[in-house]
């Protein structure tokens, strides 16, 4: 009821207090609406990429693990000591039978072992066949060792007792036996495997979780919930206070919530949750919706007072108004004006000419401007508009006429009128209509053609010259009103058009016709542009862009578009090769371009190939630091398999996916030498130093040293050494 009455009595500044008030309270209230909608999903975007982020870590950090102890279990498995144990044959429970001073050395060495890593907490290896374990605190019986974990005696049928495969492992979480208190830690067993690959025990390796519990900390984000589980569901570490070691409910609940990514590990097999409590992300969800309820608050008490200025600003001249024609005071002031009121103030202005004749002065430009436009815009000429502006002293007596259009930083009447006046003489008229914010047009009428031309090379001259004109376009010349509308579109339409041979920032719609460029549509060599410049080929995406741009000319035009066009594409183009190709580029300059200043086509080509350049020159760099790395691993699988018998260029090549000329090649880049001669050299130099501090027989230092047979091992021994492999050992001794 208020705002229907507000429709009729708009002088009323109550209603009309109350009309504005509710248009502000609605647009506000779409806003506050929007905002609160675009902070929530971006508030749940971000943690989401939170939690995926967080449980990619920490998969990747069980696969290190896992791969560490891998690596320890191939190390431990080397030690000389322990292969001597494993061959001994003295009674097993009489350890007072056995070698103390070797013993002493094995359990030292699993000590040094475990200094090395400090995720371990201790180590401890059985040895097939023995009745004993040797472990970094002592050496106890194999049945005191498997009561102790399993609360039971030991079965040569368990699989903890068995060899194990490769890359296979068994995990035993805290607590996972009833009644007993061991493990004290989280427990892998792999296999030790001596030089030969012969699997002659387990590795049990108690892993410490208070070190994981840390480690893991520095890896995410503190307010994050995590839970590690095996394979069976079994939980391994958290940081929350659930402790229950196996719960399937436990493991469909973290799958079933939302807020809870998923991830498990390649090479561990380990589930890994990781995601934001319930309870915090209502925390969050309710500071955000009170900061965002207090800013509605806030704008809409600052409304109130917005709200009165505008009405105060709008209401003055109307209670100005109702003084001057009541002439009493208590009605100006008491916030009403009545209908009435406001009918006799436009019929005053009507009984006294004077002011009559102020107000169509005020508004005389207005309507000329309008006139012009309407004249302009029609497709046919309109008499009651041309009539109208004879009466207000705008008349068009000549014969030739002609319509510039131009774009400006700000086409103000000013503007047009100051070019306006500059061409104005006694045989031509130049008028000037705004109808935009930045664009405008002026109207040539001269007597005949050769005095339009005249006056339109001094109209472009001074357009040329003025520093805030972008550009312009000139229509033909017609020689009747009625075609006035056709050299107005055509003005129009040259804009749409930039010249590339002269500096004029103009263009004149004859010579565009000529041209051909009107018919030209797009080019499609763009087609592939997106492609080649994600897969990272420049020259490809160079040769696109530099046939387009060729294809886009036409005797000295260009058409915006066409350009505008290529800008999008390059940018589209190189959004996608950021995420791509991890390509780093700065669009600033190629967004702020403008195909309105005259150098534009040049200077978008430059930008197009430069951002090809830029991203030829990153591949180049992703590419060497490919190969270094790439290098590197090649170089750490040679040290980590340069003593198996089955190392060759061909199974290299099949590891890493790559020829075994470019093996080879890479090899002899970071070596000096080639592959068997590096091989050889590094074989023979620990083949040394096994003749020197052992007594194995030369056959079993070939086999050690990675050679299939003693006779292979002896020529080559004799070919790097220069005498036989005995003889070595008798120098050495003396």
């Amino acid at each position: 009821m208020q705002i229907s009455r507000f429709k009729y009595t708009p002088n009323s500044y109550k209603q009309m207090f109350l009309h504005i008030y509710l248009l502000y309270t609605l647009l506000f209230l779409i806003l506050f609406c929007s905002v609160t909608a675009l902070v929530l999903y971006q508030s749940e975007q971000n943690r989401q990429e939170d939690t995926s982020q967080a449980a990619a870590a920490l998969a990747h950090y069980t696969n290190e693990q896992l791969g560490t102890c891998q690596k320890l279990s191939v190390s431990v498995g080397r030690n000389e000591k322990l292969l001597n144990l494993y061959s001994d044959t003295t009674t097993d429970l009489d350890f007072s039978l056995l070698d103390s001073t070797t013993l002493f050395s094995v359990q030292h060495d699993l000590v040094t072992a475990r200094a090395l890593n400090h995720n371990v907490a201790n180590l401890a290896v059985y040895l097939y066949n023995k009745k004993y374990v040797i472990s970094d605190y002592g050496t106890i019986t194999l049945e005191s060792y498997y009561q102790s974990i399993f609360n039971m005696s030991p079965n040569v049928f368990s699989d903890y007792l068995r060899p194990l495969g490769p890359r296979q492992f068994l995990f035993l979480p805290k607590g996972a036996v009833q009644d007993t208190s061991a493990p004290q830690h989280p427990m892998l067993v792999l296999s030790v495997i001596d030089s030969n690959g012969t699997r002659y025990g387990n590795l049990f390796v108690y892993l410490d979780e208070r070190q994981m519990q840390d480690e893991i900390s520095s890896l995410i984000n503190e307010n994050l919930e995590y839970y590690l589980l095996d394979e069976e569901d079994r939980l391994i570490l958290t940081n929350t206070e659930a402790d229950t070691l196996y719960d399937k409910t436990l493991s469909d609940e973290l799958q079933s919530n939302p807020h809870f990514h998923y991830l498990e590990g390649s090479l561990s097999g380990w589930k890994c949750y990781v995601g934001y409590p319930d309870a915090l992300i209502q925390k969050q969800m309710l500071i955000q919706l009170a900061l965002l309820l207090l800013a509605w608050i806030v704008i809409m008490l600052l409304g109130i007072l917005l709200v009165r200025i505008i009405c105060r600003k709008s209401y003055k001249p109307l209670e100005e108004l109702a003084t001057i024609v009541n002439g009493s005071k208590n009605t100006a002031s008491s916030k009403e004006m009545e209908y009435e009121t406001l009918k006799l103030a436009i019929s005053s202005i009507f009984e006294n000419k004077q002011l009559l004749e102020e107000q169509i002065l005020i508004y005389k430009p207005i309507l000329i401007n309008s006139l012009l436009l309407e004249l302009l815009e029609s497709s046919q000429p309109n008499p009651a508009a041309l009539n109208t502006l004879h009466n207000l002293g705008v008349s068009l007596p000549f014969s030739c006429t002609a319509c510039v259009s131009l774009l400006a930083s700000k086409a103000r009447q000013d503007l047009l009128q100051h070019i306006a006046e500059q061409i104005r003489h006694q045989e031509i008229i130049c008028l000037y209509v705004a109808y935009h914010k930045h664009s405008g047009t002026l109207i040539v009428h001269t007597p005949d053609i050769s005095s339009c031309e005249t006056a339109l090379q001094k109209l472009t001259a001074i357009l040329d010259e003025t520093p805030s004109v972008q550009s312009w376009g000139i229509g033909t010349v017609v020689n009747s009103i009625e075609q006035l509308t056709l050299s107005y579109h055509q003005a129009a339409d040259a804009l749409l058009y930039l010249p590339l041979e002269n500096d004029s920032r103009g263009a004149v719609w004859e010579d565009i016709e000529a041209s051909g460029i009107c018919g030209l549509s797009r080019p499609d060599n763009l087609k592939t542009l997106n492609a080649a410049f994600s897969a990272g080929r420049a020259f490809e995406s160079k040769d696109c862009i530099n046939a387009y741009f060729q294809a886009i000319v036409r005797n000295g035009y260009v058409q915006k578009a066409h350009l505008q066009f290529a800008r999008e594409q390059m940018l589209r183009s190189i959004s996608l090769a950021c995420i791509d190709q991890s390509f780093q580029y700065d669009v600033s300059m190629l967004r702020s371009w403008t195909p309105e200043d005259s150098d534009s086509y040049q200077r978008l080509l430059e930008l197009c190939l430069s951002a090809c350049d830029d991203m030829e020159h990153s591949n180049q760099k992703r590419k060497e630091q490919l190969q270094q790395n790439s290098s590197n691993s090649i170089m750490d699988y040679l040290q980590a398999h340069l003593y198996d018998e089955t190392l060759s260029l061909s199974r290299m090549a099949e590891v890493f996916d790559l020829s075994e000329s470019t093996i080879s090649r890479k090899i002899k880049t970071l070596t000096s030498y080639n592959f068997l001669d590096y091989v050889n050299q590094k074989r023979i130099e620990y083949a040394c130093s096994l003749l020197t501090r052992t007594d194995l027989s030369v056959n079993e230092i070939a086999r050690s040293s990675g050679y299939e047979n003693d006779i292979t091992f002896r020529r080559l021994f004799k070919k790097h050494i220069g005498i036989t492999p005995g003889e070595y050992r008798r120098q050495e001794q003396k």
